[in-house]
């Protein structure tokens, strides 16, 4: 049996995984949500596995540099349209 300090580790990571696939899903792609929550349980599952954690956290980390990349260009226009 695991520690309940390693528990708690796999909770919180498995509930970042999720919340992170969930929002790159969403930006990224046209999915059902019955699609989307069929990816997100696979993925969190594989978190658990130490080389596929690496590779997954990897992988979302390429989908921040896109999305930051993007906001560089983005200008705040207020209602009246000024920016």
């Amino acid at each position: 049996m695991g520690s309940p300090l390693l528990h708690e580790f796999k909770r919180q990571a498995s509930f970042f995984f999720k919340e992170k696939i969930k929002t790159a899903c969403l930006a990224l792609t046209d999915v059902t949500p019955a699609e989307l929550y069929t990816s997100m349980g696979v993925t969190s599952r594989a978190a658990f596995e130490v080389d596929d954690y690496r590779r997954i956290v990897d992988i979302l980390h390429e989908c921040d540099k896109d999305a930051i990349k993007e906001m560089v260009s983005l200008q705040f226009v207020d209602g009246k349209g000024s920016e």
